[in-house]
Formats: C-alpha cells, sequence, structure tokens
C-alpha cells in the first residue's frame, strides 16, 4: 500500500515510542511517564487504547526538563 503526504506536514514524521521505551531514555520508571502524559506535563498521542509519545518530547524532556512543560 503506497501513503501519501500529509498536507501541511513537512520533514520526517516523528518517532513514537512507548511508555517503556521512553521511560528507559529519560531513565524514570514507566509509571512516572504515565503520570505526567496524563497531567499534560509530556505530550503523548493516544492510539487506541495505547499511548505513544514522540521523541521530539523525550529529546526536550531531556534537554528542558519539566519546568518549561506546558
Amino acid at each position: 500500500m503506497a501513503t501519501r503526504p500529509i498536507p501541511g506536514a513537512t520533514g520526517m514524521p516523528d518517532a513514537l515510542l512507548t511508555v517503556a521505551e521512553a521511560a528507559a531514555a529519560l531513565r524514570m520508571s514507566r509509571r512516572w511517564v504515565q503520570v505526567q502524559a496524563r497531567r499534560g506535563r509530556i505530550r503523548g498521542v493516544r492510539l487506541g487504547r495505547r499511548v505513544r509519545i514522540p521523541l521530539s518530547e523525550v529529546k526536550r524532556l531531556a534537554r528542558e526538563g519539566l519546568r518549561n512543560a506546558p
């Protein structure tokens, strides 16, 4: 199946990590990542019942921490 570009989207799409992968990258617990995502401090993408964390968000957290989070 061929994919079509999304209108308005630029560049490569952001990789989506599982909560466990994001937690490992941040050296935090899965629970901590889940709580922060639920509170809106970490941007997440819900796919059905699952939550994925964009790689750019993990990099932002590693760089800036939570104090600048929405």
